[in-house]
């Protein structure tokens, strides 16, 4: 099943500088790139302590940063670095790789159209759903 292919992808490409807690959280991040703490936790199902510590160690290795929110001052948006991008968009090209390559299509022109195909899921559904959401 998908989840199974996700963790067999993940174990052959994961960046080894970071946890697998890690590596989720900069792909809730990287797909929707301003959250709050709380959203993160939400969506990571973990508690906001953790997800707090877990921010600071990516705030460090310089692939996250925090800012304060402009609609609650109380509240900390965290957002992708450009070096934290970069590390995505790496993760995310080897990953359609190594997919492609198991599957018997290594054709970088498929690759390409898959990764439109999740910018477009990710602006056009993604986005306005979670948007709407609240």
């Amino acid at each position: 099943d998908i989840h199974n292919l996700e963790d067999r992808l993940m174990d052959e490409i994961a960046a080894p500088e970071l946890t697998d807690l890690q590596h989720r959280l900069m792909q809730v991040v990287y797909f929707d790139d301003r959250r709050s703490l709380g959203e993160i936790s939400h969506c990571l199902g973990s508690n906001l302590p953790n997800t707090s510590r877990e921010v600071r160690k990516l705030t460090e290795k310089g692939l996250l940063e925090k800012s304060p929110s402009p609609d609650d001052g109380r509240s900390v948006l965290v957002e992708m670095t450009p070096r934290g991008r970069r590390m995505m968009v790496e993760l995310l090209d080897r990953m359609m790789t190594l997919y492609f390559r198991w599957s018997g299509t290594p054709d970088e022109k498929k690759i390409r159209k898959v990764l439109k195909a999740i910018d477009v899921l990710q602006e056009e559904i993604l986005q306005p759903a979670l948007r709407a959401s609240g």
